[in-house]
């Protein structure tokens, strides 16, 4: 086994790197697994895979027994992985924009967004990684309790219960999906955003 093993550091933190690559490759190809899950697995994966390998250097001696125990390992822990319980992440997301235009004006364009033209569509990183186009939102009536339509490119349709609302100053809705947002199979099949509520949102107009 002296072959297989890596006898400089340096190649014990690059070499498990190759496996890895290939594997994510391979879940990009054939579909396993979205381009946003890859980037962000890639770096963990990528500083796993090192750390594996530079513990093997170091600290487990390069046997052929070692080698098989360290193969059969994932496939040995995966049913005990199966069974522990999902853990649950409720997280808030803010964001500002600045735009110079009386509040009347923009709390027109948030309740109510007209059809959007494909020329008023820039291109971005969301589109390319399969989310569909937003087309146009529309509420029934004012006030809470108002059912507001946002539409989406592939018959996406979400449905937003207004739950507060202060003219000019605050939006807040909620958010049911119609049917599952993703178009991929191996984004629809894993997506937590399947679920009837998909999140709340709140608008602010200073």
């Amino acid at each position: 086994m002296r072959g297989i093993a890596p006898r400089r550091w340096y190649e014990s933190i690059f070499r498990p790197w190759l496996p890895t690559v290939t594997l994510l490759l391979i879940s990009a190809i054939i579909g396993w697994e979205g381009s946003i899950c890859i980037i962000m697995a890639a770096p963990v994966f990528l500083a796993c895979s090192s750390i594996g390998g530079l513990c093997a250097k170091y600290f487990v001696r390069a046997t052929r027994t070692n080698f098989v125990l360290a193969g059969l390992l994932p496939i040995i822990a995966s049913p005990i992985e199966s069974r522990l319980p999902a853990q649950t992440h409720i997280g808030v997301v803010e964001s500002d924009i600045v735009i110079e235009a009386p509040r009347a004006v923009i709390w027109r364009e948030i309740v109510n967004v007209r059809p959007i033209q494909d020329d008023e569509h820039k291109a971005s990183l969301f589109e390319a990684m399969g989310f569909p186009k937003p087309i146009s939102a529309m509420v029934d009536h004012e006030g809470v309790g108002a059912i507001r339509q946002a539409r989406f490119a592939g018959n996406v349709l979400f449905i937003e219960t207004i739950t507060t609302w202060h003219e000019f100053q605050t939006l807040a809705f909620s958010i049911r999906l119609t049917q599952k947002i993703f178009p991929r199979p191996h984004l629809t099949n894993t997506s937590p955003w399947e679920a009837n509520i998909l999140t709340c949102c709140l608008v602010n107009i200073i």
